[in-house]
Order: structure tokens, then C-alpha cells, then sequence
């Protein structure tokens, strides 16, 4: 185990009888990092957290954390904590008491683990509410408190927002089809597609055929031209979108694919395009990024 990381998952798989829903995923999450799996339903990102707090069983594979082989471990013995999507906080233990209840199970001794329950709680701005009982806060409050327990550990977040993971990761980890697709920092992941899968599910990017290959480039790195102008790809306006500072544009090639472009208001301003006008989507060459099919 690299000291490096905190979490560490070794061609970890998951089935549910005959079905492979997680298929041989190796992971390292850096120490004190943010962790998004992010991906479309049944991708496997769900049994991937699951298999790490030690509520689903491991089929094959390793998972380490902090140095330690925890696969055969439940979750009170590996450290860990699930933020579930409706909180699952304990209704008979104050704000306090929940958030320490982690390194309460650790051993950790009652004047330290409720100093660290107190920083976790500031952070989250919810210190004025530590005596507080579940039942007597919001559902807002409650989801900072449930957000709190889990900070304690490096954290590693599902979701199917891909703005959320590009604010708030370090890493970003993309998932098709129980597999690992593309793992980066969220730059490295929106910038460089590895594939046109990825390319399409982060979004912001037009996946074009051209010159026989398949490439990617980013909507607000188009322009569009008049009928003819340019090397690049022919169609016709479908909507267009006013965004405040931008006007996305979105338009049907000859070929039949959808495209956009990303315009700052005022280029949009100086030529406005409507649905049906004809139009030549270009970008300049060192934008275009070559994809695997």
C-alpha cells in the first residue's frame, strides 16, 4: 500500500448472481482527497461505495484502507461512514453524539472524539446545534450534520451531477458499465476525454467523425460561420439557448448528428442566428481532441 492513499481497491468485483456489476475497478484515492464516481444508472458507482464502507460484500479483489486489507471486515472495524441519500441519522443521539459516533466505535476517548465532532460541525456550520436531537432540526440541517459523520474519513461521493463533481473533486473517477472508464482530476477529465462515452456523459463537448477519426471539442471552443466558410461541419440551427453571458447554440448536421456551440452574447449579438438558418460549425485545430471509439 502506497502511503500515498487512504483508499485502495485491487481488481475489486461485484456479482449479484450472474450479474457483473462491478468488474475488476482498481482505485486509489490520495489521502484527505474528494473522490466523485460519477456515471449513468447501473454503471456500478453505488456497489463501488457500498463494497468500501462494507455494506456489500466483495466477489474479487482487495480493498485497503489506511494500509490495512479490510475486505472481509464490516463496517464498525474499517473506519468507515455512509452518508445515505435520506441522512440515516440516529434519532436517539444528539448532533454531537452522531458525529463522533465513527471514532466512538473506533475507541477513540470521549473528550477527543467530541473535540473533533465540534471542528466537523463548525465546518459545516452547525456548532450552535450540537445538543440538538435530529428530530429537532431541518432537512437542510440534517443533511450538513449526516455531511459532517462523514467528513471524518477521506471522502468518496456518488453522483450523477457532473458540475458537482468538476466544483467540488480532486479526483474524478467516470464509470460505464461496472468499469473504470476515465480517472483524472476534473480538468484532466473535462479537457482530455478519453472516449467518446466520457466525452458525451461530462458533457460541454461535440463528438464529431472527422477525417477518419473520431474527435472531441469542447461547445465553447466552436464557432459558427456562414454556409460554406471554412473547413469544418455543415448543418442547419435546431434552438437557441440565451444563457445570460452566453448563447448556446444548437444545430443538425447534413449527416444528421447534434452539435453546439457556446457564443459569448455580444459575438452572438453582432451576427443572431434562429431556427433554420444554415450555418458551418468550425474550431481551430489544436482544440480538436482525438477520442477511442
Amino acid at each position: 500500500m502506497d502511503p500515498r492513499y487512504d483508499v485502495e481497491l485491487v481488481s475489486v468485483t461485484k456479482r449479484y448472481g450472474a450479474t457483473v456489476a462491478v468488474n475488476a475497478v482498481s482505485l486509489r484515492v490520495p489521502k484527505a482527497g474528494y473522490c466523485c464516481l460519477l456515471g449513468p444508472s447501473g454503471c456500478g458507482k453505488t456497489s463501488t461505495l457500498r463494497m468500501i464502507a462494507g455494506h456489500e460484500g466483495i466477489s474479487e479483489g482487495d480493498l485497503l484502507i489506511d494500509g490495512r486489507n479490510v475486505t472481509d471486515l464490516p463496517p464498525t472495524a474499517r473506519g468507515t461512514a455512509m452518508m445515505f441519500q435520506n441522512y440515516a441519522l440516529f434519532p436517539h443521539l444528539s448532533c454531537l453524539d452522531n458525529v463522533a459516533f465513527g471514532p466512538k466505535m473506533r475507541g477513540v476517548k470521549k473528550r477527543e472524539r467530541h473535540r473533533l465532532a465540534c471542528e466537523f460541525l463548525d465546518l459545516v456550520q452547525m456548532g450552535d446545534y450540537a445538543e440538538r436531537m435530529p428530530s429537532q432540526l431541518s432537512g437542510g440541517q440534517q443533511q450538513r450534520i449526516a455531511l459532517a459523520r462523514a467528513l471524518m474519513i477521506t471522502f468518496v461521493h456518488v453522483t450523477h451531477a457532473q458540475d458537482e463533481a468538476m466544483a467540488i473533486a480532486d479526483l474524478m473517477v467516470v464509470m460505464e458499465g461496472g468499469k473504470i472508464c476515465q480517472i483524472g482530476s476534473p480538468s484532466e477529465v473535462f479537457e482530455r476525454p478519453i472516449s467518446a462515452f466520457v466525452a458525451r456523459f461530462i458533457g460541454g463537448h461535440n463528438v464529431i467523425p472527422w477525417q477518419e477519426k473520431l474527435i472531441a471539442v469542447r461547445t465553447d471552443q466552436c464557432v459558427l460561420e456562414p454556409p460554406g466558410a471554412g473547413a469544418g461541419v455543415a448543418g442547419r440551427v435546431s434552438n437557441v439557448e440565451y444563457q445570460g453571458p452566453t448563447v448556446r447554440v444548437g444545430l443538425t448536421t447534413f449527416n444528421g448528428l447534434e452539435a453546439a456551440a457556446v457564443l459569448r452574447d455580444h459575438v452572438f449579438k453582432q451576427r443572431p442566428l434562429t431556427t433554420g438558418d444554415e450555418v458551418t460549425l468550425t474550431w481551430p485545430e489544436a482544440c480538436a481532441h482525438r477520442l477511442m471509439v
